[in-house]
């Protein structure tokens, strides 16, 4: 890690989407950025999609819906999602802050796009080529398999996931399982794609292939992430190939086109799927990762590197505390791996996540943990009252404690319980600003690329004020 600047223009604290996109955009301003990135997070734990708005989101497949039906634009949805729900960041940014989304997006697949050709010289090397988010030319959702066999609708995937369903007719996709991986079950994963595939009324096809162990003796590898991590080693990755290729001569139904369990590398993603699919003769894709995730792991290592590229000092570690004087933050102490500063920086973004991230406690009483600000449900403050009364009665009902986060106002400052703005100097982002359900509202990178784009935005220009 190169010298810290105890004294930074901007300081992002979470180096997911949110804190990665706050970080690139405050350093296209001019600004001098330091970013505050611990292990974990969801964005490690992610499918690899893109999600950022869908309209058709909720609706229950059947006769009356086409499952595979892509719906329109992800740019226009986000304005239906905007009319939809008021308190979302969506509605909250206008109409001219909503237009910027694609923006937003361009940046982010900019900042994880690498620079060069992949070689294997080994998992963490710095010739990782990063990742390719591909999106549709027409400016539709992609409509792709998930690892537990359902069908989602996202903006852009990860090049080794880009399988779109709905683009498919009479083709036949084998579903591969390989022995040696634990919990993975191309049976079970294809009969509930099939069913869903019966819903659209499609001819498509799915058949699974089974590829036998390559490594005797050894235990299986534990998840998919696992095996990804193997098969960046050259060894590992030429024994799974030679079985592919012995179980694909083996197949009675010929595939144009295999899926695989979110296998295709770790460090090395490029030059694994290169591998593979060369091994298979055909097109061979991933699909969407469960948690523990290699896309996701993927993604969070290059966000990180292309903010190194665009000179944003990454500090890994974390924010452990933190002060304020007369509406201001005026530091922040870090600790890291043998690492303790104090940062003294001139403007803050805090993008570190809900309760999962760790940017949200209760511990008695619901707060942001850095600077103890209030956490709202509904415009109401959670504080310590009964989690029940922010919950509904059935599961599939509204529950208004998954929208809960810091109250922002139109400047993405946070309000204190009397809804003044608590911190002059520093902007929100992400799934800390309440409003909105990352795990339902189909816009969970969407508003988290929005959201800290605009806040990167926001503090260079209160730097330059």
């Amino acid at each position: 890690m190169s010298e810290i600047d105890l004294v930074p223009d901007v300081l992002v604290i979470g180096g997911g989407i949110a804190g990665a996109l706050a970080a690139a955009r405050a350093r296209e301003k001019g600004a001098k950025v330091a970013l505050i990135a611990k292990v974990g997070g969801g964005t490690l734990l992610s499918s690899g999609a893109i999600d950022v708005a869908d309209e058709l989101v909720g609706l229950v497949p059947g006769s009356a819906h086409d499952p595979f039906e892509r719906g329109g634009s992800w740019r226009k949805a986000v304005d239906v999602m905007a009319a939809r729900l008021p308190r979302h960041p969506y509605a909250r940014a206008g109409t001219q802050g909503r237009g910027r989304v694609g923006e937003a997006i361009a940046l982010l697949q900019a900042l994880a796009a690498g620079t060069g050709a992949s070689t294997d010289s080994g998992p963490g090397s710095s010739a990782n080529a990063g990742v390719e988010l591909v999106e549709r030319e027409d400016g539709g959702n992609h409509v792709v398999a998930t690892q537990l066999g359902t069908i989602k609708r996202t903006a852009l995937v990860q090049r080794s996931q880009l399988l779109d369903l709905a683009a498919l007719d009479t083709d036949v996709v084998g579903i591969v399982e390989p022995q040696d991986l634990a919990g993975f079950s191309a049976r079970s994963t294809m009969h509930m794609l099939s069913w869903i595939i019966g819903l659209g009324g499609r001819r498509l096809q799915l058949t699974p292939i089974v590829v036998e162990r390559t490594l005797p003796g050894r235990e299986l590898y534990s998840s998919a992430s696992d095996m990804a991590r193997h098969l960046d080693h050259a060894p590992a990755r030429a024994a799974f190939c030679d079985a592919l290729k012995t179980a694909l001569r083996q197949q009675a139904r010929s595939s144009s086109h295999l899926l695989l369990p979110p296998i295709l590398g770790a460090d090395l993603p490029t030059l694994v799927h290169a591998d593979v699919e060369k091994a298979a003769g055909r097109t061979v894709r991933e699909l969407l990762a469960s948690p523990p995730s290699a896309p996701g792991e993927r993604l969070g290592r290059a966000l990180i590197a292309g903010l190194r590229r665009r000179g944003a000092t990454v500090i890994e570690g974390a924010a452990i505390e933190a002060t304020a004087q007369d509406r201001r933050a005026t530091s922040v102490i870090v600790e890291g791996p043998k690492l303790r500063v104090e940062i003294r920086p001139r403007t803050v973004v805090l993008a570190g996540g809900r309760f999962f991230s760790g940017g949200i406690v209760r511990d008695g009483t619901a707060r942001e943990v850095l600077f103890g600000l209030p956490v709202v449900a509904n415009g109401v403050v959670v504080g310590d009252r009964f989690i029940g009364d922010f919950t509904a009665q059935a599961p599939d009902g509204d529950h208004p404690i998954f929208r809960a986060g810091v109250a922002v106002d139109d400047a993405q400052r946070p309000l204190d319980a009397g809804g003044r703005v608590a911190l002059e100097n520093v902007a929100c982002a992400g799934s800390l600003v309440e409003g909105w359900d990352p795990a339902r509202d189909g816009t969970a990178v969407g508003t988290s690329a929005l959201s800290g784009f605009l806040a990167g935005e926001r503090v260079a220009s209160w730097v330059t004020a």
